[in-house]
């Protein structure tokens, strides 16, 4: 399905690794790399190599201050499924001045963002498309992003490693996200470690101010969250399911077309949409009882796109976090600005309903949602 000259000239994920991790990682998947996507290998292993003494130099510059940074304020987890809604509530509430987040300069250079941000940031810009490949929404080197996204150059306990080898996708999710079958406590450690790590990084690159991270990934991620932050603060966003799925195989397919190492088949991939979907959402409900109720809110992406202000209010005064006053008028403006955004359509053909149902349909039950009978205009963030 992919085409492996598609999106030759965005700098590949892999591209910002550390030289130990990219060799472990190519060595643990050799035998799962294609010939037909070796241009994407080599020029990432170009970068890698080349800015190793750069990454070693940041290390030793920078490695006792991270290991020594204290998170102020335990962090705001915004979950709920890929394309639930998830990005618009985190740009909203990052608004608020005392919030930081995950950018998309850390994710492409997490060993290198302390001391080569600013170079960094003009090579991106001037290779960034203006927005994100499955939506309208804009890309820039400051716009937030999922912490995943800035481990799959540091751990292969992300998520996002299925973006490379789609051919593992349901074994990388177990593994990685509901840390199946029954991980050793070694590895969860190290994922422990390597994200405790990065979110130390970011909020020293962000001097100390409290973190807000959108990870739909941390949805299956529950007990580990509590156990590293007790005070955690939790927003869930829900959605209608089928326009999630949809939107969903979109993202895949357009991601896989730009950074996939090995094929994949549009079957198997809506195949392991509904399997993820069910199975997240199952986690999500056995887990949620065990955050504390006034650390947790449950919000639907409706009500957001309805009244984004009052939605980003009730975040605020809910989960007890501070600095909305000084929001408002940042919050006015994106909320304006995002007035005109331009909605993705989906036409829901019977066949492929009656396929997905199974999966998304209890779910879609427990929260009020409909099952799609005509095209649906949507507006995804």
């Amino acid at each position: 399905m992919t085409n492996p000259d598609n999106g030759t000239n965005l700098l590949h994920p892999l591209a910002g690794s550390s030289l130990r991790h990219f060799v472990r990682l190519l060595w643990a998947n050799r035998s799962r790399i294609e010939s037909r996507y070796a241009r994407r290998l080599v020029k990432a292993t170009g970068v890698v190599a080349a800015a190793t003494p750069l990454r070693l130099w940041e290390s030793l510059r920078f490695g006792t201050a991270i290991r020594n940074q204290e998170l102020s304020d335990p962090p705001v987890f915004i979950v709920g499924h890929w394309r639930s809604g998830t990005t618009n509530l985190h740009r909203l509430m990052l608004s608020n001045s005392q919030l930081a987040s995950v950018t998309l300069l850390h994710c492409a250079a997490p060993h290198l963002f302390l001391t080569c941000g600013d170079g960094i940031s003009r090579y991106l810009r001037k290779r960034l498309p203006s927005n994100r490949p499955m939506d309208a929404v804009s890309l820039g080197t400051d716009e937030p992003m999922s912490e995943d996204f800035g481990l799959i150059g540091v751990t292969n306990k992300t998520h996002y490693g299925s973006y490379l080898f789609p051919q593992t996708a349901e074994a990388e999710f177990a593994r990685t996200i509901l840390f199946e079958p029954n991980d050793a406590k070694a590895k969860v450690a190290e994922w422990e470690r390597d994200y405790l790590w990065l979110l130390k990084k970011i909020t020293l690159a962000s001097s100390g101010r409290r973190l807000c991270l959108k990870n739909p990934a941390n949805t299956g991620r529950v007990p580990q969250l509590l156990k590293l932050f007790p005070d955690a603060k939790f927003v869930f966003v829900k959605r209608n399911p089928y326009v999630v799925h949809a939107s969903t195989c979109r993202l895949m397919e357009r991601f896989l077309e730009r950074f996939a190492l090995q094929s994949s088949d549009r079957d198997d991939i809506e195949r392991f949409v509904s399997e993820r979907y069910e199975r997240l959402m199952q986690k999500w409900v056995a887990d949620r009882d065990l955050i504390p109720s006034e650390n947790l809110l449950e919000l639907r992406h409706e009500d957001i796109v309805r009244d984004p202000e009052a939605s980003v209010a009730s975040v605020h005064r809910q989960l007890d976090i501070c600095g909305l006053d000084d929001a408002y008028p940042l919050l006015q403006d994106r909320i304006s600005s995002q007035a005109a955004y331009e909605n993705n359509r989906y036409d829901f053909e019977p066949n492929y309903v009656d396929r997905i149902s199974p999966f998304l349909a209890p779910t879609a039950q427990r929260w009020g949602y409909d099952a799609p009978t005509t095209p649906v205009a949507n507006r995804v963030a």
